[in-house]
């Protein structure tokens, strides 16, 4: 496991040279600017992702751990659940339809 205050110092060490060319140059222009804006932006991200974990854009990892859950019983489940909240809408829907 890492050490949170070596992972500090790693942060703080990339922040500062980062900005250097912002601290030591007397004429700054916008493409130095965007510079390191865009360097932080990939800092933070990266920080973030490594502290977070990074979540897949599709959703669920499509590995099938389930061998008897087959592409026909997904596209069955898939029907079920387009006709349920068809029917939801419909107003014709009970959650529990032994209780009036």
């Amino acid at each position: 496991m890492d050490d949170p205050e070596n992972k500090f110092g790693e942060i703080l060490t990339k922040l500062n040279l980062i900005n250097e060319p912002l601290i030591n140059s007397e004429n700054v222009c916008v493409n130095d600017i965007n510079e390191v804006v865009d360097k932080l932006s990939k800092l933070f991200t990266s920080a973030a992702a490594s502290t977070f974990g990074v979540k897949s854009k599709y959703g669920k990892n499509k590995n099938n751990n389930k061998p008897w859950f087959t592409k026909e019983c997904n596209k069955i489940r898939k029907e079920f659940n387009k006709a349920r909240i068809l029917n939801k809408f419909s107003g014709n829907f009970k959650e529990n339809p032994d209780v009036e």
